[in-house]
């Protein structure tokens, strides 16, 4: 799970890249994706350290326990198989949801603040 962050992030750098910087030249962009990509994977162990704490905080030896019992069945296995997938395109998404909301929202503050005077 940690690589998929790991590209899901890398991903929106570079999209984010390229949206400041529409000119960069592709081998340049490649370039800088692979040190980003680079950058999060010499680093995942870290992330890893992080999120044990997050289940240790969350969650009982016993309950860890049947969990991995569980990823180890078929159905578990297919689970783990396909969340990488479902991460990124939840992630999407939600990306895609939240700006459309936030336009929306901003859109609105706007306009009421403008009716109580102020200029925006």
């Amino acid at each position: 799970m940690s690589m998929t962050v790991v590209e899901t992030l890398s991903g929106q750098i570079m999209k984010q890249l390229t949206q400041l910087v529409p000119a960069i030249r592709p081998e340049h962009s490649l370039e800088l994706a692979g040190i980003i990509t680079e950058e999060f994977r010499a680093n995942t162990a870290s992330l890893e350290r992080l999120m044990t704490l997050i289940y240790d905080r969350h969650f009982s030896e016993e309950e860890l326990t049947a969990a991995i019992a569980f990823y180890r069945t078929p159905v578990g296995k297919s689970l783990l198989a396909k969340m990488p997938i479902v991460f990124q395109e939840s992630f999407a998404l939600g990306q895609q949801w939240g700006a459309e909301i936030g336009r929306r929202a901003a859109e609105r503050a706007v306009k009421r603040g403008r009716d109580l005077g102020y200029s925006l």
